[in-house]
C-alpha cells in the first residue's frame, strides 16, 4: 500500500455554532476541507497535508455528514497512524485550533 490511494468513510458531525463552508465564499472565507496526518511510532509527523475531501454542503450547527474519503499511504514502508481532521483552508487545521489530541 505504500504511496497508494485509498478509500474511506468518514463521518463528521458539527459540534460548532458556526456554520462550516464548502466553498470559499465572495467575502473571503474559506472552505472547509476533510484532510489527514500521518504519525509514526513516536507521534512525529510524517506527512503534514493529506489529500482534501470536499464538504458536499455548508455544514449548520448539529448536521453530520459521512464522507469518501481519498486517503494516500506514506511513501515509505513502516508502521504509521492516521490522525483524520478537518481544515479550514488558510486559517488552520481544527485539531490544532481545538486543541484535539489524535
Amino acid at each position: 500500500m505504500v504511496g497508494q490511494n485509498r478509500l474511506g468513510d468518514v463521518t463528521s458531525r458539527m459540534a460548532s455554532s458556526k456554520t462550516w463552508p464548502s466553498k470559499p465564499d465572495p467575502g473571503g472565507g474559506n472552505a472547509v476541507n476533510l484532510s489527514y496526518h500521518w504519525l509514526d511510532r513516536k507521534r512525529q509527523m510524517v506527512v503534514l497535508d493529506g489529500l482534501r475531501t470536499s464538504l458536499p454542503r455548508d455544514l449548520k450547527p448539529g448536521e453530520s455528514v459521512t464522507l469518501r474519503a481519498a486517503i494516500r499511504a506514506p511513501e515509505k514502508a513502516g508502521e504509521y497512524m492516521l490522525h483524520v481532521t478537518l481544515v479550514q483552508e488558510g486559517v488552520a487545521w481544527f485539531s490544532e485550533k481545538m486543541g484535539a489530541k489524535s
